[in-house]
């Protein structure tokens, strides 16, 4: 029987990894604090997510982060959401699919701890299953 060591990514699962360019606003508290949507790169592997300004920093430096989240028992994707916003040239709408990660607090209403959107379902759907994915197991 062979077995995998502690830090090895789950192989085994296609729904493991995932990594994505997306738009991110900032929560605190629970509430959406950021006014604007920013890009940003993200990975998740063996339930930790990690946020980088761009796709070349993760390359060429994974240790560049901005933002970690180790992702535990309570952790969870929020429903996804359709919502039109205004492009930032305010010459035409554009359609974004959206969620959370977020704590669940057993009574009390999930905390958020970060929006996630895109104008792609498939990249949205992709993150939200390896989430669930990085918390069962």
């Amino acid at each position: 029987m062979s077995y995998q060591e502690l830090n090895d990514p789950n192989i085994n699962d296609p729904h493991a990894f995932v990594s994505a360019s997306v738009s991110i606003r900032f929560c605190n508290m629970g509430f959406v604090t950021s006014k604007k949507w920013s890009s940003a790169y993200m990975t998740i592997l063996d339930g930790i997510v990690k946020f980088y300004d761009s796709e070349e920093s993760c390359q060429s430096n994974p240790l560049s982060h901005f933002l970690l989240i180790t992702l535990g028992s309570k952790h969870q994707a929020s429903e996804v959401k359709r919502k039109n916003y205004q492009s930032q040239d305010k010459r035409s709408v554009i359609e974004f699919f959206t969620f959370y990660i977020q704590i669940d607090n057993g009574i009390f209403l999930p905390t958020r701890l970060i929006k996630i959107g895109s104008p792609i379902p498939s990249i949205i759907e992709k993150i939200v299953k390896c989430i669930d994915v990085s918390v069962d197991s």
